[in-house]
């Protein structure tokens, strides 16, 4: 040990170090510094923090690694064997899980949104090797806006609507739409057979829970 100003202090089983007052350079620094990457050892180099006797919550290797939970990190600069909670406390955190309190940002620094992700993003296990658009998303399974059921690759529901569009299909633009189709429904079927909803390509229908009468249109083109 070297240095002045510091001390070791504390009841019974403690250990507390500290530094004197920082007033210029290096004073009031405190460097825990391992051996050079050699010897026997299983993990040679290395600085491990233990509690509760012998086990190790944190672990940094020779290369500057830190594993926390593990007591052998993985070759990432960080790895954590559990659960991670940012700005949450004494909250239940999924099992190996992440629960963040504030907006996370992917590829970006500024996040205004909860979720920000600058550039394509991909959803579902077949899609992990698949690039997804500029920008855009690939979604492997069903969506569902606005309901917690999904029958059908796109669901859009409206618990309760007396106005407006549930579905709004517009060009922000003025431009005059020469080559572009505003809403193509297509099938790669060899026949289309059944009642109305069994078989179509495309099925409008007014059923509600209810006796009412209402006014407007099903379906109306402009």
């Amino acid at each position: 040990t070297s240095g002045a100003g510091g001390g070791t202090s504390g009841a019974s089983g403690a250990l507390t170090l500290a530094t004197g007052t920082t007033t210029s350079g290096n004073t009031g620094t405190l460097t825990l510094r391992t051996g050079a990457n050699s010897g026997a050892g299983t993990f040679p180099g290395s600085l491990l923090f233990q509690t509760n006797g012998a086990n190790t919550r944190m672990f940094i290797d020779h290369n500057g690694n830190v594993g926390i939970g593990a007591s052998n990190p993985a070759t990432a600069k960080l790895s954590v064997q559990g659960n991670v909670g940012i700005g949450y406390t004494s909250v239940s955190i999924p099992v190996n899980g992440l629960a963040v309190s504030g907006n996370v940002g992917i590829g970006t620094t500024t996040a205004n949104s909860r979720l920000v992700v600058n550039g394509g993003a991909t959803i579902g296990s077949g899609y992990n090797a698949v690039t997804a658009p500029t920008d855009g998303l690939l979604v492997q399974g069903n969506v569902g806006i606005g309901t917690t059921t999904t029958t059908a690759p796109l669901t859009v529901a409206s618990q309760s609507m007396t106005s407006g569009y549930l579905v709004d299909i517009n060009t922000l633009s003025a431009n005059t739409l020469t080559t572009g189709t505003m809403l193509n429904i297509g099938s790669a079927a060899t026949s289309l057979t059944g009642t109305a909803g069994t078989g179509s390509l495309l099925h409008l229908s007014w059923a509600p829970p209810s006796s009412t009468t209402a006014t407007g249109d099903l379906f109306a083109l402009s």
